[in-house]
């Protein structure tokens, strides 16, 4: 599985972007691959925003208050 990266981190792929950067002058100083830049860019400009979409699965069958009486 891919690492994670912060809303930041990419906030700076697609600022430095929009600043005229190249994928690859973008992706040595982050530290993260070049195909890392491409598809949160490529990601951004289809959805608009730089939020993760929600993790898929079932959700938790105990809210807090029930783990809190099971504690």
């Amino acid at each position: 599985m891919a690492p994670y990266h912060s809303e930041g981190i990419r906030g700076q792929i697609v600022g430095m972007h929009d600043g005229g950067a190249s994928i690859h002058t973008i992706a040595q100083p982050l530290e993260v691959p070049p195909t890392t830049v491409h598809d949160t860019i490529c990601q951004y400009q289809e959805r608009g925003h730089l939020k993760s979409l929600p993790i898929p699965g079932q959700p938790p069958k105990l809210n807090d208050q029930d783990q809190w009486e099971l504690s």
